[in-house]
């Protein structure tokens, strides 16, 4: 048992991906060797074999459980398992790159939260990193609390948790952590981003450009019996994820959370 553990929040509704995401993580070494990894779901009928088969686990949550509910039911077995930090991430997300050197130091230290994307950085508060990481004592960024390739401190975020209504979604969550976080001491984010990743899954439909990169990288097919984003999907969303990634970049955080909800 590792000291720090690695969730992949989930659902049945995704475990077609399960068995892509396990070749995906286990193509890194780093993460068996630093991290217990659970994959989170209300249901593994038919997928027993994967815990016998993989290093990966399950933590099964009852069905009727809302999400946030769901994730309060997952961090509250792993303040039992006493982990000290809690690597959180998505079942659609899959890594294309890790800069294991610098998790390695940043899991080394003392903190309460600490962002491996650099999503909190941008041209007004870039002048404030220093050592190749951003404090975010300061930093008015609405997105500040997302689960997206983000390290916890397992205590802190059961803390944190347990003050949030129970029926909050995955997007309601994000819109609204950073409410939560107003203790910032021990916030920190990379000046550059340390993991990279391509999102397989839009919509509940699959991206295709994804999927190739992913089948270039695990090194065989991706077979999903999904509906695949067309033309105008792709050209839609990749249009919207530069115009709102450029937005962030040169515009104060504190004015960005109005057009959120619109984006």
């Amino acid at each position: 048992m590792h000291s720090n553990c690695l969730i992949i929040l989930s659902n049945w509704k995704y475990a077609d991906l399960w068995h892509i995401l396990i070749e995906n993580y286990d193509r890194y070494n780093f993460f068996n060797d630093n991290f217990d990894i659970f994959i989170t779901t209300d249901s593994i009928n038919g997928f027993e074999d994967l815990e016998s088969s993989s290093s990966f686990k399950f933590i099964v949550y009852p069905s009727n459980l809302s999400w946030l509910e769901a994730l309060k039911f997952t961090v509250d077995n792993l303040v039992l398992k006493k982990y000290r930090f809690t690597l959180f991430t998505f079942d659609d997300l899959f890594i294309t790159e890790v800069k294991t050197e610098q998790i390695e130091d940043i899991l080394s230290r003392n903190f309460f939260y600490y962002k491996l994307l650099d999503t909190h950085v941008n041209i007004y508060n870039k002048c404030e990193c220093r050592n190749g990481e951003l404090i975010l004592t300061n930093v008015q960024d609405s997105y500040i609390g997302s689960l997206v390739f983000t390290i916890f401190r397992t205590e802190f975020i059961h803390k944190v948790l347990q003050k949030m209504p129970d029926n909050l979604n995955p997007w309601e969550y994000e819109y609204h952590a950073s409410k939560y976080f107003r203790e910032r001491l021990g916030f920190f984010c990379a000046q550059k981003s340390v993991i990279s990743y391509q999102n397989l899954i839009i919509k509940g439909k699959l991206n295709p450009i994804s999927r190739k990169n992913i089948e270039t990288l695990i090194g065989r097919k991706v077979v999903l019996k999904r509906k695949v984003m067309n033309f105008c999907e792709v050209a839609r969303y990749i249009l919207k994820y530069y115009l709102w990634t450029a937005f962030r970049r040169v515009t104060p955080f504190s004015i960005q959370k109005y057009f959120r909800r619109k984006y």
